[in-house]
């Protein structure tokens, strides 16, 4: 019996829907506090400044100005708070105060036109003046702000404005109009400020040329035509993490309910995987980076299976996160792999990193990821979202070495549901698994004929937390 308990399984939909369910620009955010808090001297160094007490002054002693006084000495430990990066403090306002009263009075006239059965001149006329101030609003300042705005209005209820006016125009070539005009309209807000560039990006991923039918659970059709404007944002080496977090997030909506080609998803596939040689990056993002690539429906280009060869990578990178480490196994499983794919090699690396993770978790159990990293982990064999079925054992169920994965990992994740919270895994659990793991190394550390083998830790190894 390849499934576990009812309340295991309960376990496994809420904790993907409550990764699904975090609002949008918290996922950026989080990224935003963690670069303001680099201090300032660390961004000078990276800006190619040396520090203040490293730097040459040029000046001797007899011509050095007489010190102020500053009053008492600062704390040893003390570092000065990092400036804000200059996205946050851009001001490039499209439409004035003015401008959106005037248009005010054009209302009526604008939704009688989204709504016509078939678009005149007239009415593209107004639809296009009608989507530019709507979304050109979006660069006014005052939407950052809802408290000095007269109807404490914000990005939500701007975001909500446009797609109820998506809605009002029928499915067809009329709404392909619409939202072809508020693609072009987008376009100008990308070089704005943070928020307005953030929400931009939002916005577009919420198109849809279709609606989704949710009583017959029938998904969306996305609307696809934004895919190169947002690619090209994700691939700007000028945005900051943040905002190329929110692109790829967008490329993930597009390729999971829109129709991209093979072309395409090879590109997005070899833009991220680009973005993850990058250094210093914020595990959140990298674990995003790597759900990505668990959607792209392709291992890779011309026989170079590099997305396979770059989330097996991932699995066995000890220095990385486990929460990245862990989405990488999820990834795997989601992937379309076939027999040219070392299997072996895949069940026997996420064997061991869930043992890696049961020895480091039993040394500290307080940190509140675990339960979504055992999941993924466990999901990696044997998933099922939204009725979806995915994983190692749909597409090599009848291998000996991922039934021995798979049998080795359940006990893992059914001792997280059933014993108490913060309950350490027993010594025989570990021991089996350790056990399994050494009387299964694999024959070859490639993921494929001609690949590279996959660098090994000769000890159980700990990831960066």
């Amino acid at each position: 019996m390849r499934r576990l308990t009812t309340a295991l399984d309960s376990v496994v939909v809420l904790t993907c829907r409550s990764i699904e369910n975090i609002t949008e620009i918290s996922f950026c955010l989080v990224l935003v506090v963690a670069l303001l808090a680099v201090p300032s001297r660390v961004l000078a160094q990276d800006a190619g400044e040396p520090p203040a007490d490293e730097a040459q002054s040029g000046v001797t002693d007899t011509e050095a100005a007489e010190p102020e006084e500053t009053g008492p000495p600062l704390p040893k430990d003390f570092t000065p708070k990092a400036q804000a990066p200059e996205v946050m403090l851009i001001e490039n306002e499209l439409l004035t105060d003015d401008e959106e009263k005037a248009f005010n009075r054009m209302i009526p006239s604008y939704n009688r036109a989204l709504k016509s059965s078939s678009y005149n001149d007239d009415d593209r006329k107004m639809i296009e003046d009608g989507i530019r101030w709507r979304i050109h609003k979006f660069s006014m300042a005052k939407y950052r702000k809802p408290h000095l705005n007269e109807l404490g209005h914000d990005y939500v209820d701007l975001r909500k404005a446009v797609l109820r006016d998506v809605g009002y125009a029928r499915p067809g070539a009329n709404r392909e109009f619409v939202l072809s005009q508020i693609l072009e309209r987008c376009k100008e807000l990308l070089d704005g400020n943070f928020y307005v560039r953030l929400n931009a990006l939002i916005l577009l991923s919420e198109l849809n040329t279709k609606d989704p039918d949710r009583q017959r659970n029938i998904p969306p059709e996305v609307y696809t035509d934004p895919l190169d404007t947002v690619l090209a944002v994700f691939t700007d080496d000028s945005q900051i993490d943040p905002i190329k977090l929110r692109a790829a997030l967008g490329l993930r909506q597009i390729l999971l309910y829109g129709a991209p080609s093979i072309a395409k998803r090879i590109e997005i596939a070899s833009a991220i995987n680009k973005e993850l040689d990058r250094s210093g990056l914020h595990h959140w993002y990298q674990m995003r980076l790597t759900e990505t690539l668990g959607d792209v429906g392709v291992l890779g280009e011309r026989g170079e299976p590099f997305v396979v060869q770059r989330l097996a990578t991932l699995i066995a990178d000890t220095t990385r996160h486990w929460q990245v480490r862990s989405e990488a196994s999820l990834s795997m499983g989601r992937l379309p792999l076939d027999s040219s794919i070392n299997v072996n090699l895949i069940a026997y690396q996420i064997a061991k990193l869930s043992l890696q993770m049961a020895m480091s978790y039993n040394k500290n159990r307080r940190p509140f990821f675990w339960q979504d990293c055992f999941v993924k982990v466990y999901m990696s064999f044997d998933g099922k979202i939204d009725g979806q079925e995915f994983g190692l054992l749909d597409q090599a169920g009848g291998n000996r070495v991922v039934q021995g994965a798979y049998g080795q990992i359940r006990p893992l994740v059914n001792h997280l549901v059933v014993a108490p919270r913060g309950t350490p895994f027993p010594n025989d659990i570990l021991t089996d698994l350790d056990g399994w793991i050494k009387s299964n190394e694999p024959d070859s550390y490639s993921v494929a004929q001609g690949q590279p083998p996959i660098a090994q830790e000769t000890s159980s190894g700990s990831s960066s937390n």
